[in-house]
């Protein structure tokens, strides 16, 4: 919700404007992605009786989105660097 337009923006700045356009399906999917999740939490407890199992799903879900945040941020940041010359 909140963090969509954040993240747009960055991804603006550091790739350039025309990739908005390219990465807005990656946003929309997140939407999709956050249905998804709720439903797999209740599904998850249902079929294992334990609330706690489904709600460790969205502990495994978050932890994932924090490794995909560093990654994708360190690829970012490697991409800005200026290339080094040798002399």
């Amino acid at each position: 919700s909140w963090i969509f337009p954040i993240n747009l923006a960055r991804y603006g700045k550091a790739l350039g404007d025309d990739v908005n356009n390219a990465i807005m399906p990656f946003f929309l999917a997140g939407t999709a992605g956050a249905a998804s999740t709720t439903f797999l939490i209740g599904s998850v407890s249902d079929l294992m009786n334990s609330l706690r199992r489904g709600l460790g799903l969205l502990a495994i879900s978050a932890m994932m989105l924090l490794i995909l945040q560093v990654i994708i941020s360190k690829m970012l940041l490697h991409k800005n660097q200026p290339a080094r010359q040798i002399e």
